[in-house]
């Protein structure tokens, strides 16, 4: 398990050196940098990405595990969006934009012509 580890930015496993490994748990941690080397890890079953468990790539990783000769799986306890470094940073950057939009583009006087208008 890992948990709670604020300062690791990535897994990396290089060959050999895992190779008992069967599952990762992830949970309080941004990886991003993401987890390399999964296809170095021939006894992996599960990679799980538990509350506040956060990974660059999440894509890729998902194209990793899915061609991993193990068949392993991916488990996300939330939304993938949630487990997404990308997504959830994009996601935050939408909504500060929406808001500025609101913001500086729009006063009084329109919203009130906006609505007579309708």
């Amino acid at each position: 398990d890992i948990y709670g580890l604020k300062q690791l930015r990535e897994l990396i496993f290089e060959e050999g050196t895992s190779p008992e490994l069967e599952k990762i748990e992830i949970s309080g941690c941004t990886l991003e940098s993401g987890i390399i080397g999964v296809n170095q890890l021939p006894k992996l079953k599960e990679i799980s990405l538990g509350s506040y468990g956060r990974v660059a790539k999440l894509a890729m990783l998902q194209s990793e595990v899915d061609a991993h000769p193990n068949s392993p799986v991916l488990r996300l306890q939330m939304p993938k969006r949630y487990h997404d470094v990308e997504s959830a940073a994009a996601g935050e950057l939408s909504r500060s934009q929406a808001v500025a939009m609101v913001t500086t583009n729009v006063n009084q006087d329109d919203l009130l012509y906006n609505y007579n208008s309708c």
